[in-house]
Order: C-alpha cells, then structure tokens, then sequence
C-alpha cells in the first residue's frame, strides 16, 4: 500500500493531507499510481484539481504582479507565445533573464528589458538550462522513437506532418507513427492545421539546442531529401540543404 494512502486515511496521523502533481499522460503508464488514485477515490480522500496554463491575461498579471509595473503588454505576449502558459517555464526564463543580466530592477522597482518595446522575433528569448534538461529528460522517458520523431520535427518547421518527418528520422512507418503518438500523448506536440506542431516554442528549442551539430546536419539532409521527393515548396528544400 502506497504512503499516500495510508497517509490520507482517516486513521492517519491528524490534519495530515498530502499535494501530489502528475501529467495525466504520464500517470496513465504508472499502474501503481493508478491503482492509488482509484483507491483514494473510491474512499472520497481524493481532490482532483486540473491545471490548466495561464492565458494572456494571467501571463500579463503574473508579470504585472512580479515587477510591479502597470504595463509590460508586449514581454507578456513574447513570454506567453513562447512558453504557451507553462507556468514553470516562465518561471525559470524570467530567473534566467535575470541571471543572465537581460532583466533588470530600475531604482523605481520596475523591470526594464530590452524586450520591452521591439524585437525581431518571439523566439530570442533565450532557453534556460533548467528548461532544456528538463525537456530533454522528459522526451528521453517516452523512449527512442519519440525523441527521434520530436528531434527532427524541431528541425522540421510548423507545421510539419508524420510523411515531412519520418523519412528522416530512419524509423519504420509504424516506430515513426508509434513515436508521433507517444509525442502527442505526452502533450509535446498537438494537431494542428496542416499537420502536428509543437506546444512550446520553448521546447522545441530545448530539444533543438541540445543536438549535436553532426545529428543536425544529417536530419538536416534527410529532410531535405524527402521533401525532395514529395516536390515541396524549392525554398522548403533549399533551406535544410543550407543547414
């Protein structure tokens, strides 16, 4: 019997409660946990808070609440776009902002940023190492069809479909497919118009910075080649030949 069972009892030590947090896809693979989570139901010990991620205005609150500022509209839309409301992921990029020396505490208590007025792209928010190992530990335990599938689909562009992919990842149709499943599932990627894309910017950066340079190349080439094949659009192709 697990210690959160036996811990939320009723003849259990007094006022004890305990706070426990799983991906729903992850704790669908833990028949233990299952096992547990149903016990605890049955007995009505159990509270079932979904967390869903923060949308634009709480993503403009948080920042508003943390820096103290009136405004701060558009580093909130940046942080939102590529974080998707992960709240640990804005977490830990707005702590390496501020490592980094790119967030910084005016003499008024307010933020200022460089981000704060105009940039190029959404995408120069840099990736935090907590973030990248934690993406890449999490991609390692869907096993190695998976991470190939989401290695190369980080290379791939959005959106990208399983006939883009799977050629390059030099999977079989079915390991490729029994990948993409398992990156969906795990709520890495979602379907999208035109094919499957990442949830996180942020995670597909993650997973793109930690290839090696000779594992990017060669995905690189195998994309280009099979878009090649399937006649995709010439400036498609001729960008992975470049990389």
């Amino acid at each position: 019997e697990s210690l959160a069972v036996r811990l939320a009892r009723p003849d259990g030590p007094p006022r004890a409660r305990v706070v426990a947090t799983a991906r729903t896809a992850e704790l669908a693979e833990s028949r233990a946990a299952i096992d547990a989570v149903l016990k605890l139901e049955r007995s009505g010990l159990l509270q079932r808070l979904p967390l869903a991620p923060l949308d634009e205005g709480g993503t403009l609150a948080l920042v508003r609440e943390l820096s103290g500022s009136a405004g701060g509209e558009l580093f909130a839309q940046r942080l939102q776009r590529v974080t998707q409301g992960n709240p640990y992921f804005m977490l830990e990029t707005l702590r390496f902002l501020f490592d980094i020396g790119e967030l910084r505490v005016e003499d008024s208590g307010l933020w200022s940023t460089r981000y704060d007025e105009e940039t190029g792209d959404h995408r120069e928010l840099p990736v935090p190492p907590s973030v990248q190992q934690a993406v890449v530990e999490r991609v390692e335990r869907l096993g190695p069809a998976a991470r190939r599938v989401l290695e190369t689909a980080a290379l791939a562009g959005d959106p990208f479909t399983l006939d883009d992919v799977q050629p390059a990842t030099a999977l079989t149709e079915w390991d490729a497919l029994e990948g993409l499943e398992r990156a969906l599932q795990a709520q890495l990627l979602l379907q999208a118009e035109g094919g499957y894309r990442y949830v996180h910017d942020l995670a597909r950066s993650a997973l793109d910075r930690a290839l090696r340079p000779e594992r990017r190349r060669l995905i690189h080439l195998r994309l280009a080649e099979s878009l090649d094949a399937r006649r995709a659009a010439p400036a498609r192709i001729a960008a992975h030949f470049e990389l």
